[in-house]
């Protein structure tokens, strides 16, 4: 298992594997947990935790500090 870069929860899951002929290319992670996803070809400042801005990061042991924004159609 993976973990993932924006929640470091350890239960992200492989969704897709990019291949070229027999060979794997980059591989699709998913977080079931904040729904972020990523491929393992992405630069470290997206998918490092290190490298990533603190505003990005997310707390999933406080779902209610984010609410939900709807898109305003025009």
């Amino acid at each position: 298992m993976t973990a993932c870069p924006r929640c470091s929860n350890t239960n992200a899951t492989v969704f897709h594997e990019g291949k070229e002929g027999e060979e794997l290319i980059w591989t699709l992670f998913g977080c079931p947990d904040c729904h972020y996803h990523w491929r393992d070809s992405e630069p470290e400042e997206s998918i490092n935790p290190a490298k990533r801005k603190a505003v990005f990061q997310m707390d999933t042991s406080n779902p209610d500090r984010y609410h939900l924004i709807l898109p305003v159609r025009e």
